[in-house]
This record gives structure tokens, C-alpha cells and sequence, in this order.
């Protein structure tokens, strides 16, 4: 598997230039003040240009930075839209004109290719950031529409010119958490007092390239801020990133939504791998009015806030399973193994390669040495032979074969100083050959920390 989404940054912090693959599971490690986070933010912000479900997070595309469609699909699209066209130039003016879009049809000869980009501006207000501060900063995404498992079937738009309006109702098929498909429809009316057969163009385009249902970030912070999210989105005094306002965007949504109903299948196999990770459920219910989130085991019931921390560090992720989950779907998780023991951070690696599996994508960033090795040792288990996956399944936390992951789904990128507060280099660190990662940037600490206390002994028998 070749991966076809590439990140490519310039002058972020202490990285200078940087090209990531980001494939299904996209891990970044290394050490504290090194940029990871800045890095999983900044694609969170570009991964939003394809999603318009949960966050406020929204750059605009100028046309300096937006590569031209392929030559041959953008002049199929004139022609699908030339009754629009037509229709800025009469005189008189036609009352309606309606023309329809096949995405099938427009796509059928290519694997187009998107391509978006953030400037240090940009950059600076995702990041929370004095507009000034990164200098020459730039970051770029990079894809193949075929990448993502698109549910877009058509567009109809019907362009009122006396009303200078335009109407785009998109048909999709959706299906969630990988059940039977449901279709969807949504109108949306626009007007503008100077359209152009440019704006026309921009605006079909958005629309083609929603890509992706959800796109979801789990900030360092989510522990501290299940108790205050409601003011985060409402509050334009609170200085905080966008990822960080936008994990309390998501945490009021998710408690205004309905459950889905009865989960599918893949649905039902998360939560309760998710459960097992964490000895519990986490759940909304009803007090007084307003609804909770409260921790459940076999003889307990209490609120999350006053739950272990390793609870409130994966509610966001309950909450996505039970009311949000869809194939293709995207989650940031910064510090995947927060306030969790060594025994919980195993647990969760495999739950986050089982969710991959299920064909969630997901990046995340870690310092963990258990985290790494164990998924060396959830790519090499995927090697084993089918008849013998089961047996071996049983010795793992999750004791199912469903978080063995192919190498070929896994990027895992460190991100190595080069000296003291100066620049570091971001480079891939899963050999292709042998599919297992080499985790030097941890060794090395051990090494220190083992030399360390044999130093300190031969100290001691100095001293006596």
C-alpha cells in the first residue's frame, strides 16, 4: 500500500521542513518542545477543507493556493454547469435555470488529485497564536480523491438570477457504522449580488471535495476540560487553539445528538473493546433536566469528573463511537497514553488499531515506549497465519485478532532534536522491509537511566 495523503510543512516552531505519509494509523513520537502537536493540529486544520460537520475551524481556499483541477475534469465540469454560465449573460435574465451533476460521471477518467494549503496566518490563528509569530510558515496537504470512500452521488442546482440566488442540494448515500446505506439530502441556498463563473465553479468544487463525515481532535487538555467545555465555543475571550475550542464544540454537540439507535456491528465491537480497555462505560444520562456523563461498572455509578483520569481521558472517544462513528472518519489524538498505567496504554493501542480496522482513520501522537512496542507487535501479529491469529489473539489485552494491523495501514514519523532548542528533523521510522519500527528515541533515555544507576554503585563502593 502506497500511501496517497501526503502533509508537507515549512518553518513550524523548530521544524524547518518536513514531508509525512499520513496513512490509516499516522503515529508521531518524540520528545516534549519538539512540534508534534503544532504538526497533528496543523492537519487537523487542513483535513477540515474536506469536512464541514463538527468544527467551526475554516480557511478559505484563495486561488494562489489552490492547485487547478485536472484540466479534463474541471472543462467536463463547464460543461455540466453551462446552463448557469448561460445564464449570467442573458438579457433578460431567465427567472430559473436547473442543471444536475453526476459525480460518477465527472470523476470517471481520473484520480484527481487535491491539493490545499495554510499560510503563516492561517497557521497562527489555528494554532492560537500572535499573527506575527511564525514567520514564513506554510503546510500543504496532498491527495487522491479515491483515497476516501466519498458518499457524494450528485449535485442539483437551480440558479434564480432575478434573486442573484443559487440553490445546491447535495445527495448522498451514508452508511453508518459501515451498516445497510441510508440516503441523505441537503439544500443549500447561497446569494451573492456578483456571481461569476469563477465563484460558480469555487462553490461546486467545495462541495465535491467534502470528503470526509467527521473530523475529530482529542487535545492533551480533554481531562481538564470536560468539566468547562460549555465555554469554549462561547467565549471569544478564552485564547485557546482551535483543536482545543473545537473538542469542546464536539462534546456539545455529542450531548444535544441522539444516540444513533441500534450500533452496527463494528459499532458494538469498539464499545465494548473500549469498555474492557477502561473496566467501564461511560454513558449519558438525565438528572434534573440536563444530561451527564457518568462512569458505570458492575457496582457503581458516578459522574466522570469524578472518575479515574484515564476515564475522562477516553470519553471523547466513547462518545465518538456510540454517536458519531463513520468509515473514513478522522481522529487527532494528542497523547494517546495519557494518565493510563503501562497495562491500559497496551489496551489502547490495540483498541486504536482494531478502530483503524474498522476504517476510522487515526493520528496520534505519543511518548510512550509501551505504545511503540506493542505496535510492533500488532504489525508483526498480522503476518501470522490465519488459522493461528485466534490462539495467538487471546495472549493480547483485547484478545481479539481484529487489532492485528498491517504495516502497510501504519506510518510512524519521530521527530529528533538535533541540539538543545534548536531544529528538528521529522523523519519515518518504520522500515518498509522488516514492518517493524526502530525506537531509538526512547533507548536512548534507558540507556542513560541504566548507566546512570551503575554509576551511582560504583559511587557508592568508592565512597566505602
Amino acid at each position: 500500500m502506497v500511501a496517497r495523503v501526503k502533509l508537507k510543512i515549512e518553518k513550524l516552531g523548530r521544524i524547518q521542513r518536513a514531508e509525512l505519509d499520513v496513512r490509516p494509523l499516522t503515529v508521531l513520537i518524540g520528545p516534549n518542545n519538539t512540534n508534534k502537536t503544532w504538526t497533528a493540529y496543523v492537519l487537523y486544520g487542513l483535513l477540515q477543507s474536506l469536512s464541514r460537520t463538527l468544527s467551526a475551524a475554516r480557511f478559505d481556499v484563495s486561488p494562489d493556493e489552490q492547485d487547478a483541477a485536472d484540466a479534463e475534469t474541471l472543462e467536463r465540469m463547464r460543461g455540466l454547469l453551462h446552463p448557469l454560465f448561460d445564464a449570467l449573460k442573458a438579457d433578460p435574465a431567465p427567472a430559473r435555470v436547473e442543471c444536475s451533476l453526476s459525480v460518477a460521471s465527472l470523476f470517471e477518467k481520473t484520480d484527481q488529485r487535491y491539493v490545499h494549503n495554510l499560510k503563516a496566518k492561517s497557521i497562527c490563528v489555528l494554532l492560537g497564536l500572535p499573527d506575527d509569530q511564525l514567520q514564513g510558515a506554510s503546510a500543504r496537504l496532498e491527495l487522491l480523491r479515491n483515497e476516501f470512500v466519498t458518499s457524494l452521488v450528485s449535485l442539483e442546482l437551480v440558479f434564480e438570477r432575478p434573486l442573484n440566488r443559487l440553490q445546491v442540494r447535495a445527495n448522498r448515500h451514508w452508511s453508518p457504522g459501515g451498516g445497510k446505506p441510508e440516503a441523505s439530502s441537503a439544500l443549500v441556498s447561497y446569494v451573492d449580488d456578483a456571481w461569476t463563473e469563477q465563484k460558480i465553479l469555487a462553490l461546486v468544487h467545495t462541495q465535491l471535495w467534502e470528503l470526509i463525515k467527521h473530523v475529530v481532535v482529542f487535545p492533551a487538555e480533554r481531562n481538564g476540560l470536560l468539566p468547562v467545555w460549555p465555554l469554549l465555543p462561547a467565549s471569544d475571550d478564552l485564547e485557546v487553539p482551535i483543536p482545543v475550542a473545537d473538542f469542546g464544540r464536539f462534546l456539545g454537540l455529542a450531548q444535544a445528538a441522539a444516540p444513533m439507535g441500534t450500533m452496527s456491528a463494528p459499532q458494538a465491537r469498539l464499545s465494548a473493546l473500549l469498555k474492557k480497555a477502561v473496566g467501564g462505560e461511560i454513558a449519558y444520562v438525565t438528572e434534573g433536566g440536563r444530561k451527564r456523563l457518568m462512569f458505570r461498572t458492575a457496582g457503581a455509578e458516578i459522574p466522570l469528573q469524578a472518575a479515574a483520569s484515564l476515564s475522562r481521558a477516553v470519553a471523547g472517544l466513547s462518545i465518538y463511537i456510540e454517536r458519531f462513528f463513520q468509515p473514513d472518519d478522522v481522529l487527532i489524538i494528542d497523547e494517546l497514553e495519557m494518565n493510563a498505567h503501562p497495562q491500559a496504554q497496551v489496551a489502547l493501542t490495540e483498541f486504536v488499531t482494531a478502530l483503524v480496522n474498522a476504517g476510522v482513520r487515526v493520528v496520534l501522537t505519543t511518548h510512550s515506549p509501551y505504545v511503540v512496542d506493542h505496535l510492533n507487535n500488532l504489525m508483526e501479529a498480522s503476518n501470522t497465519p490465519a488459522e493461528r491469529r485466534e490462539e495467538l489473539a487471546r495472549k493480547f489485552a483485547m484478545g481479539t485478532a481484529s487489532s492485528f494491523i498491517s504495516p502497510d495501514k501504519v506510518s510512524v514519523h519521530a521527530v529528533q532534536e538535533q541540539s538543545p532548542d534548536g531544529e528538528v528533523l521529522v523523519r519515518e521510522v518504520l522500515n518498509r522491509e522488516t514492518g517493524l519500527i526502530d525506537w531509538s528515541t526512547f533507548s536512548g533515555v534507558s540507556e542513560v537511566v541504566t548507566n546512570l544507576y551503575g554509576d551511582i554503585l560504583r559511587a557508592s563502593e568508592e565512597e566505602a
